[in-house]
């Protein structure tokens, strides 16, 4: 008999930027202070470097108007760190052009250089770039790519579309102040998947905002795994009786370590489950 401890995703899934002076910035046709004349700002989340108050002198003294609602007037929406859920959701269903606080900050050329993130430059990226998806490199566990296909094959969905599903939800998680496990994923394997302009645009947001992830792609990649439960690090008891014959073959793989037995079994478990779902 072999006592395993295995992840509770296992168990449930047996069961189953860089600045380019003169771009414009978020689709508004924002490339420095001077093109926010005229514009409605609104801001969301807290800024590192200004107030409330100050950066709305800032904006009004360029000639914007800042509102503290969002609407389809609205012309920009300013993300800063821990934002309202209910301006974000707006933002993600309605064609609201968003701006990084490093963005807005970029607008204003020198005055803000000392920030990280932040071009001493006029100008910067869009971070709604173009209209096709934009393609990212994730990094997710062989068996987890498997078991995402396999579940998207059985809800008659694309693979992109489970990973956009996905993304949605972390963002949620992250905007109402619930972040998961950053810790890349050891034994992952590269994918290249795509976005939406409009979620790219508010994972890039939330990314600039978030001292543990470093890129889109850790991300989306996270939200993969948390998604399909491999954040967890707790694992659960499972006990399977076993022929004499096949517990002695585990004990020579694991060279008859006590202690290496158990994890010897868990990676053929893992393997067994990675190639039955590649056939199924």
């Amino acid at each position: 008999m072999v006592n395993l401890y295995v992840s509770q995703d296992l168990i449930i899934s047996n069961q189953m930027s860089d600045m380019e002076p003169g771009h414009e910035i978020g689709g508004a046709g924002i490339s420095d202070a001077t093109d926010l004349d005229g514009l409605k700002v609104v801001f969301t989340g807290r800024l590192s470097e200004l107030t409330r108050s100050e950066s709305t002198e800032l904006v009004e003294s360029h000639g914007g108007k800042v509102t503290n609602n969002i609407s389809h007037q609205s012309d920009v929406l300013v993300v800063g760190k821990n934002p309202g859920s209910e301006k974000i959701e707006f933002f993600e269903e309605n064609e609201i052009p968003t701006l990084t606080e490093p963005e807005f900050y970029s607008l204003f050329g020198e005055k803000f250089s000392h920030v990280e993130g932040v071009s001493a430059d006029v100008g910067t990226q869009s971070t709604l770039a173009g209209s096709d998806d934009d393609t990212i490199e994730i990094t997710i566990q062989p068996l987890l790519i498997q078991i995402v296909t396999t579940d998207a094959e059985q809800q008659g969905k694309e693979f992109n579309s489970v990973v956009e599903d996905s993304t949605r939800h972390l963002l949620k998680r992250v905007i109402d102040g619930t972040s998961p496990s950053w810790n890349k994923a050891e034994s992952a394997e590269s994918v290249e998947v795509t976005l939406p302009d409009k979620l790219l645009a508010m994972v890039e947001t939330v990314v600039s905002n978030e001292e543990e992830v470093d890129s889109v792609g850790d991300f989306v990649s996270a939200a993969i795994r948390a998604e399909y439960g491999f954040d967890s690090i707790a694992e659960e008891e499972l006990t399977i009786e076993l022929p004499n014959g096949v517990l002695t073959a585990i004990e020579l793989l694991s060279e008859n370590d006590d202690d290496a037995v158990d994890q010897a079994a868990k990676e053929l478990i893992y393997e067994g489950l990675q190639n039955r779902l590649q056939t199924e």
